[in-house]
């Protein structure tokens, strides 16, 4: 056992012969207000040099890592660092020697964008390193082999897994509608059946399982819940000028589709897309134009399982 918090006793969250639900309801039980907040974050780990704010650069920063993971309680991160794997190891390494410093000991749990493709960009993927290479997810799609797709998740995983990366911020189960949108390269295409199957398997490969998360698995976060792809003039729904989503008549629920599988998947994590939903109807009802990931008539029918 490890004692976490330094007493020098077994509390119930440290003892791994327990529930995770029975561990997380004793570990949140003695969290401050404070400590609460700070594990809803998800930072960036910083890095050293010009680009490091971004966490681009030669190796984390930690003088700048210790208080957002000790003081604030931020124990969640991306990582944008690109080597070999041995670096990557060591760096994430001392990332956690510096979770263990705080008062109960969370470990910090480090994300990615994808990294192991033959091109990469910035913000969206991060160059591959010592990462075996594959192709992007419209290579994958077009060979149109869902089997190939879990192996590839599979294999991702075990490489996340021996570098200290425990969370892949994809797979993108956007439909790339409007072809003048800049993340068509992230996506499986526009067919919503061939995207729903590529986004499944991706998703059990990853994730060590086919309908949840597996001992030794990387947590999956399928993205972006929902309609990202259906941007406005091609506008990126991150930025002001491109805040709409439009749909043609109907199709509103085919880009709801590949999410549909992402759920089957048992997906730990879905990240919301940041555009507002204009002129959309669900169950006869117009929803209200605001992003999806804040639209209550969306969420709650989702949770009523009629998606997923």
């Amino acid at each position: 056992f490890r004692d976490l918090d330094r007493d020098g006793k077994l509390a119930p969250y440290e003892d791994w012969r327990l529930s995770p639900e029975v561990r997380a309801a004793d570990l949140t039980a003695r969290m401050t207000l404070d400590e609460k907040a700070g594990q809803m974050m998800h930072g960036t780990l910083p890095a050293t040099g010009p680009m490091g704010v971004a966490g681009i650069g030669s190796g984390y920063d930690m003088a700048k890592a210790k208080p957002l993971v000790v003081d604030r309680h931020v124990t969640t991160f991306i990582t944008r660092l690109a080597g070999a794997p041995s670096f990557l190891a060591q760096q994430n390494n001392a990332i956690q020697a510096i979770a263990e410093k705080g008062r109960l000991g969370v470990p910090a749990t480090i994300s990615t964008d994808p990294r192991h493709h033959f091109q990469f960009t910035a913000g969206a993927s991060v160059a591959p390193g010592g990462f075996s290479q594959w192709p992007e997810a419209p290579g994958l799609a077009a060979i149109g082999d869902a089997a190939l797709t879990k192996r590839f998740g599979d294999i991702a995983r075990q490489e996340y897994r021996a570098v200290g990366i425990h969370q892949a911020l994809s797979p993108m189960a956007d439909l790339s509608t409007e072809p003048r949108w800049s993340r068509t390269n992230g996506t499986f295409g526009e067919d919503a059946d061939l995207v729903g199957r590529m986004t499944k398997a991706y998703i059990q490969g990853f994730q060590g399982g086919d309908t949840g998360l597996a001992t030794g698995g990387v947590s999956a976060v399928v993205k972006h819940w929902v309609g990202y792809g259906a941007s406005a003039k091609g506008f990126d729904g991150h930025n002001r000028y491109g805040r709409y989503a439009v749909f043609p008549k109907g199709q509103f629920d085919l880009h709801v589709k590949p999410f549909d599988e992402a759920f089957a998947a048992g997906v730990v994590g879905v990240m919301p897309t940041y555009a507002i939903l204009q002129d959309v109807a669900l169950d006869g009802q117009p929803l209200e134009p605001v992003a999806a990931g804040f639209s209550k008539q969306l969420l709650t029918d989702l949770l009523r399982g009629k998606h997923g």
